[in-house]
């Protein structure tokens, strides 16, 4: 594939935002994209490309991927280039054991104390796990909220109170290619914390 094809667009160039010059840059917003799922598992990274994105040389996105690579997130692959990892089954059932493990080491720890107080957080907590987030039509394109529904109805404002997912729920994000400057950007549609 021609560098030309592939832009990169998704990538930040986090200019002046990363300590440790532009191998750490890169490394971070190499990092970002792969955890987002920007750049998909098992997908070649074009490293001239990556260092016309960030303004780089060639050099600093070598390094940034060989960092990578240490994290297990990248694999460089001799004679052909370096590509995303594929996200490993035994590695995701090993972090979900552990995470099992903490989570109910946690829960017996604090259980001795006071029962209903711990029980009412318990119950508030699932509530929060209950609510859930979406993003309609979210790509490497699509990158912009366009607009917000609640639980159904649209959310003519860019924030959300604790009491309006306490209960639980969906809140659904419209995205854009371009931002939809006219949504929510009334006077009333400030947050709270503006208004004072």
């Amino acid at each position: 594939m021609p560098a030309t094809a592939v832009t990169y667009e998704f990538l930040s160039t986090g200019r002046g935002t990363a300590p440790g010059g532009a191998t750490a840059r890169v490394h971070s917003a190499l990092r970002e994209a792969i955890v987002q799922l920007d750049f998909r598992p098992g997908e070649f990274l074009d490293k001239q490309a990556i260092a016309a994105r960030m303004g780089v040389s060639r050099f600093p996105v070598g390094e940034a991927m060989n960092r990578l690579a240490a994290e297990g997130l990248v694999d460089i692959v001799p004679q052909s280039g370096s590509r995303v990892a594929l996200i490993k089954i035994s590695d995701a059932r090993e972090n979900m054991f552990f995470r099992r493990a903490l989570e109910v080491e946690t829960v017996r720890a604090i259980a001795g104390g006071s029962p209903s107080a711990l029980i009412d957080q318990l119950r508030s907590n699932l509530r929060y796990q209950q609510a859930a987030i979406e993003a309609q039509d979210l790509s490497p394109v699509n990158r912009y909220v366009t607009g917000a529904i609640l639980n159904g109805k649209p959310l003519d404002r860019c924030w959300v109170s604790h009491a309006d997912i306490a209960a639980g729920g969906t809140l659904r994000f419209t995205m854009g290619a371009e931002p939809n400057t006219a949504w929510a950007a009334s006077p009333d549609a400030a947050p709270p914390s503006m208004t004072k």
